[in-house]
C-alpha cells in the first residue's frame, strides 16, 4: 500500500519554513485549536497529489516529499511561482523547437519539480526533472528529453514516468503502466488512485461531486472489442467496473443499474443503514461517434435509491445528514485505497457508527482532524515513537501584526508524558491530551 512517509514545508504561507513532518503508516491525527491550519494541511495533503504542476503554481510553495509504495519508494521536491530557484536549462541544442519553448516558458508561472524513483533490490534510480521550460528523465548517464507540457502533468504522472524511466530498456504498456520487474506493476496501478485524493468534509462534496461532474463515467470503443472505462469523480473502482460490465453486456442500454448485491461498497451502506436494497442507476447523456471505429458513451445524472424494510424507496436527497455521510463516506472509500484525508470525519455520527468509519478505513493511511474525543478512543499507542509519529501539534504564534502556523510532530518529552499516562489505563485519549494541555 501506499504510505506518506514525510512531508517537509521550506516555503508555504504562513507556515514557518523548515516544519517537517513525520507519518504514522495507520493513523494521523491533526490536534489544535480553531485557526491553527489543520484544514490547510489536510488540503496541502491532498492537492500535491491531485493538481497538475500548472494549478499547483497558483500560489508559491517548496514542499519535499517522501512517499513509500509496494517494492519502493519516490522522493519528490516541488517549488513554484517565485520560491522556485533559477531554472536549469533542459531546452535541446538550438533548433525549430527552442523559441517555441522560450515563448511557452515566458508565459507560464515558473516551477520546478523532481522525482527520485527507487525499487527494493534493483540498482540504480529514476529521476525526472521539470522546469516551466522543459522536461528531463534520466538513469545513470542515459538522458532523456521530453516533449510534453510540463504544466500539465502531476506528481503521480512524475513518479510513474520515474518508474518508465527506471525501466528505460522496456516500453510502457498500453494502460500506462510501466512494465519491468513484476513489484512496479501493481505500485503503478495504485498510484494513478492517488489523483482522486480529496479532502472528505462536513460538507458531503463527495455527494456533490458525483452529481455536479458530467459526464460521471465515460466509456470509449476501440474497435469491435477493445472498451475501456474513464471516471474523474469519486466513483467506487468496484462500481466503475461493474457499469462496464453492464454496458460490455448490452451497449444499446441508455440507462446503468447495480444494487448492493453486487457491489462491496454498496453493500456496505446498505448494512450500516439497515436498508433492504441500495440501487445506482446512471443515464446516457451522450452519445458521440468520432470516426469509423470510435463512440464514446457519456453517463451521468446519477440516481441513488434506498428501499426499506417495508418495501418503501427513499431517494439520497430524503436522508438524514449522518445518512447521508456514511454513504459519502463509503464512496470515498471505495475510491481511495491507501489514503484518507478527513476534515471531522466523526461530526453528526452516532458512536456506533464512527466505530464502523474506523474499522472500514483498514489498513489505508488516514490524516484526520476531529475536535470530537470520541475519534481518538479507537487510537492505540504500542510506544512513545509510535505516539510521536501519530500526532501533528499545529499551532499558532502571535509575532508583532503577523501570525505564523508552527506545525510538527509531539516533541519526546510530550510523548513520553503522554504514553505514561497511556499505559496506567485510567484515562481516555482525549483526556489525557487535554488534562496535560495538548489538545
Amino acid at each position: 500500500m501506499l504510505k506518506l512517509r514525510r512531508l517537509k514545508i521550506n516555503r508555504y504561507r504562513n507556515v514557518r519554513p523548515g516544519a517537517e513532518l513525520a507519518f504514522s503508516d495507520g493513523h494521523n491525527i491533526l490536534l489544535g485549536r480553531n485557526g491553527t491550519g489543520k484544514t490547510t494541511l489536510l488540503n496541502l495533503i491532498s492537492n500535491l497529489f491531485r493538481l497538475s504542476l500548472e494549478e499547483l503554481c497558483r500560489e508559491e510553495m517548496a514542499v519535499e516529499l517522501e512517499l513509500g509504495f509496494s517494492g519502493g519508494h519516490a522522493t519528490l521536491n516541488i517549488q513554484t511561482a517565485s520560491a522556485a530557484p533559477t531554472a536549469p536549462d533542459l531546452r535541446p541544442p538550438e533548433d525549430e523547437r527552442t523559441a517555441e519553448r522560450a515563448s511557452r516558458a515566458s508565459s507560464a508561472l515558473e516551477f520546478g519539480a523532481c522525482a527520485v524513483v527507487q525499487l527494493e533490490g534493483q540498482p540504480g534510480e529514476g529521476r525526472l526533472e521539470t522546469t516551466s521550460v522543459g522536461m528531463r528523465g534520466q538513469v545513470g548517464s542515459e538522458v532523456h528529453e521530453y516533449e510534453v507540457s510540463p504544466g500539465d502533468w502531476t506528481l503521480v504522472d512524475m513518479i510513474l514516468e520515474g518508474l518508465i524511466t527506471l525501466h528505460a530498456s522496456h516500453v510502457a504498456t498500453a494502460t500506462g503502466l510501466p512494465p519491468g520487474p513484476q513489484q512496479a506493476q501493481p505500485a503503478a496501478a495504485r498510484l494513478r488512485g492517488l489523483e482522486r485524493l480529496l479532502r472528505f468534509d462536513e460538507s458531503l462534496k463527495v455527494l456533490e461531486e458525483s452529481y455536479s461532474r458530467s459526464p460521471l463515467l465515460t466509456l470509449r470503443t476501440l474497435g469491435p472489442r477493445n472498451r475501456f472505462v474513464s471516471s474523474p469523480g469519486q466513483l467506487p473502482d468496484d462500481v466503475k467496473a461493474l457499469l462496464e460490465a453492464r454496458f460490455l453486456e448490452d451497449p444499446s442500454l441508455t440507462e446503468l443499474r447495480i444494487t448492493h448485491r453486487d457491489s462491496p461498497a454498496l453493500r456496505e451502506v446498505a448494512r450500516i443503514l439497515e436498508f433492504r436494497e441500495v440501487e445506482l442507476r446512471v443515464s446516457l447523456v451522450e452519445k458521440n461517434v468520432k470516426g469509423p471505429m470510435t463512440t464514446v458513451y457519456s453517463f451521468g445524472n446519477p440516481l441513488y435509491l434506498f428501499t426499506r424494510r417495508n418495501g418503501s424507496i427513499v431517494p439520497l436527497d430524503q436522508l438524514s445528514y449522518g445518512q447521508k455521510r456514511m454513504v459519502a463516506f463509503n464512496l470515498y472509500l471505495g475510491a481511495n485505497l491507501d489514503m484518507v484525508v478527513a476534515d471531522e470525519l466523526v461530526n453528526g455520527l452516532h458512536h456506533q457508527w464512527i466505530e464502523e468509519c474506523m474499522a472500514a478505513i483498514g489498513e489505508r493511511q488516514t490524516f484526520l482532524t476531529s475536535q470530537n474525543p470520541l475519534l481518538l478512543d479507537y487510537l492505540s499507542f504500542p510506544d512513545v515513537e509510535q505516539v510521536k509519529r501519530t500526532f501533528v501539534m499545529c499551532r499558532l504564534l502571535h509575532s508583532g501584526d503577523e501570525d505564523e502556523l508552527l506545525w510538527g510532530n509531539m516533541s519526546q518529552a510530550e510523548a513520553e508524558m503522554f504514553f505514561s499516562a497511556y499505559e496506567v489505563g485510567l484515562q481516555q485519549v482525549g483526556e489525557i491530551l487535554q488534562t496535560r494541555g495538548l489538545w
